[in-house]
């Protein structure tokens, strides 16, 4: 029997459908569904601690599509939706717990690249133009560390023009 649609709870990429009864000396399983429609048993822990995320098949999928799982852009899209979106993630208190979203588009890895292209220089990272604002085209560029560090909620005052000045 699956759960109400309205509890229904949602991890990231996966809704749980419903909870496997508990074997003893077994962890909690839940069947989930895939962005992709596709059904699947997993483990209740590594799905809320965000260590499993798409099925099988859209992680090879994607895989073969952009061929850039561990580069530098790759793992700025990734860490981007974990503060974003796992609230187990230690930084989401600064990010999604502000309200900080990722615009609809950059769910899909090669539209996020598409957007803000290929980081020009290895010491560079991706960064929100305005800090308030969501994770989006128009509002993010690669940046170095001191770029960074400048464009942060607490290195910055207003005055009484609401112009921005480094501290």
């Amino acid at each position: 029997m699956f759960l109400d649609i309205n509890v229904q709870m949602i991890f990231e990429y996966r809704t749980v459908l419903n909870f496997l009864p508990i074997k003893e000396g077994k962890s909690r399983k839940c069947v989930v569904e895939c962005v992709c429609g596709s059904l699947s048993t997993v483990e209740y822990a590594q799905l809320k601690s965000g260590r499993v995320k798409k099925c099988r098949e859209c992680w090879a999928k994607e895989k073969v599509q952009h061929g850039m799982s561990g580069t530098k852009e790759y793992r700025a899209w990734q860490d981007m939706w974990q503060r974003c979106s796992n609230k187990n993630n230690a930084r989401y208190k600064d990010y999604g717990g502000r309200g900080i979203t990722i615009c609809p588009e950059w769910s899909s890895f090669d539209e996020f690249l598409k957007d803000v292209g290929v980081a020009p220089k290895i010491c560079l990272s991706i960064d929100r133009i305005e800090n308030d604002g969501d994770y989006e085209p128009k509002n993010c560029k690669w940046s170095t560390k001191s770029e960074q560090q400048r464009n942060k909620r607490n290195s910055h005052r207003g005055n009484k023009k609401r112009e921005k000045k480094c501290l």
